[in-house]
């Protein structure tokens, strides 16, 4: 199985990981840490959708082997797939809020849950905020992606 193919697996696994922690178990426990685990669901799969798409250029030869940095890999993402494939800026805007959200989790940070939100306090005194909602509208964003990347590749 090619690479691009497996990573789109995976993307696909980790989004159904996410759609199922939002959808059936959030509800019934109704905790922090279950929100960061549905936000690090989400993130893992729109990175490994956007590797996919990177892998697979690099297989047909559109693009040369790429350094493995989530930075870089992102800035040709933007730079030269966006375009060649159609990908709106919507999904571009995706990965950066998910980006966002995970860095300013990771580290020394702390957590606050207030009327169904959840607030992230970085010791680098950034704050991100999420909800629910948020979480499912990232949701239909990343599987509209997914989906876009199915029929780019015919799956």
């Amino acid at each position: 199985m090619e690479k691009y193919h497996e990573l789109f697996l995976k993307s696909k696994k980790t989004f159904n990981t996410a759609d199922h922690l939002t959808y059936i178990t959030y509800p019934l426990i109704k905790d922090v840490k279950v929100i960061i685990s549905i936000t690090e669901n989400i993130y893992l799969s729109v990175v490994n959708a956007m590797d996919s798409l990177i892998e697979y250029d690099i297989l047909y030869k559109r693009i040369g082997p790429q350094p493995s940095g989530f930075d870089s890999r992102f800035e040709i993402f933007k730079s030269n797939l966006k375009e060649r494939y159609g990908i709106e800026k919507e999904y571009i805007d995706l990965i950066k809020n998910l980006r966002d959200i995970i860095t300013c989790n990771k580290g020394n940070y702390t957590t606050l849950m207030k009327e169904n939100r959840l607030y992230i306090y970085s010791s680098d005194f950034r704050t991100k905020s999420l909800d629910v909602e948020e979480l499912k509208n990232f949701l239909v964003k990343t599987k509209k992606f997914i989906n876009k990347l199915g029929v780019i590749y015919k799956l």
